[in-house]
């Protein structure tokens, strides 16, 4: 049912003209890996494959999540859908409640990691911004957030 419903309301936009959208369908990276088969109403219907997913690891107990390792069944699966963009369409990370340039180090190594060749048709990425995910919870990630916008790669 939800693929029809996709399905016809893209058909139902483009029947009466509109061009100015962009069909973007999200799952949580673990989504991928398990069920997206299920949901996804097929490349014709979507212009942007999109995949969501935090780190929200800050114990001693766990390790980050990088941001490569969260999209990676996003990333997998979008590979024989080589004509859709990809996107990172929510993520963020909480600081470390052991190591105070945990959150900094995840931002800069994310910032790294999506100008690798799996990301090239990166549309666009958000970062949730909230609460105990909001950049300027340090010093260190408020720097290395600073950093990620000034890149001129990220600019264009």
């Amino acid at each position: 049912d939800y693929q029809a419903a996709w399905a016809r309301l893209v058909t139902f936009m483009a029947e009466r003209g509109v061009t100015n959208v962009q069909w973007v369908f999200a799952m949580s990276g673990r989504a991928y890996a398990k069920s997206v088969n299920t949901w996804y109403p097929g490349d014709q219907y979507v212009d942007i494959i999109a995949s969501t997913g935090v780190n929200s690891c800050s114990g001693s107990a766990c390790t980050y999540r990088q941001q490569t390792k969260i999209m990676a069944p996003m990333v997998s699966w979008a590979q024989d859908h080589p004509h859709e963009l990809i996107a990172v369409c929510e993520s963020g990370t909480v600081e470390s409640t052991v190591d105070p340039q945990a959150k900094a180090k995840w931002l800069t190594k994310a910032q790294t990691d999506l100008k690798a060749s799996a990301y090239q048709r990166l549309e666009f990425f958000v970062y949730w911004s909230s609460g105990n995910y909001r950049l300027n919870t340090s010093s260190a990630s408020l720097t290395a957030a600073g950093k990620w916008f000034r890149d001129s790669y990220w600019s264009s």
